[in-house]
């Protein structure tokens, strides 16, 4: 008798065996730390993760973000538990059709994961394939606020895409 232990993740693959012989499987529970997050890390259509502001700042530049903060968050807890599986996911609100929501919310997973994970050409492809002008403002305004740099576009003015 063969025997195969698995856990729910697992579900998916194929275990070949002979159909003559009897198998055993054993399913394992899985442990996991949910970490949700649940301000606002995007603008609308866009997968470009944006710089963190203080609750009192954040209606100022235009509503956003913890952010990069969630990142920094995740490499600590990394840091701290590297015997533990990080699963990213995405998340996009319910204004547009399905298959659109899914597509966005997939870039936006990767987005974060490139950026986790050092990933570097990836998460600027990912960047530059969907944004929106007001990352770039926003960013740049966070980077004059940040370390007094002359680079404030004066405002977050939503123009079309450049």
């Amino acid at each position: 008798m063969s025997n195969k232990s698995l856990t729910r993740r697992q579900h998916t693959e194929i275990f070949d065996g002979l159909t003559t012989e009897i198998h055993e499987f054993r399913l394992q529970p899985f442990k996991g730390i949910i970490l949700e997050v649940e301000d606002e890390h995007f603008h609308h259509d866009s997968a470009v993760m944006l710089p963190n502001y203080p609750a009192t700042a954040r209606e100022a530049v235009g509503g956003p973000s913890l952010g990069l903060a969630v990142i920094a968050a995740c490499l600590k807890h990394q840091e701290s538990h590297p015997d533990q599986q990080v699963l990213m996911t995405g998340h996009a609100d319910t204004s547009g059709p399905d298959q659109y929501n899914l597509a966005i919310s997939l870039k936006r997973a990767k987005s974060v994961k490139h950026a986790v994970m050092g990933e570097r050409d990836q998460w600027v492809a990912i960047s530059v394939a969907q944004h929106k002008t007001e990352d770039y403002q926003l960013i740049l305004k966070w980077v004059a606020d940040l370390y007094g740099w002359n680079c404030d576009p004066q405002g977050i003015d939503m123009l079309p895409n450049c």
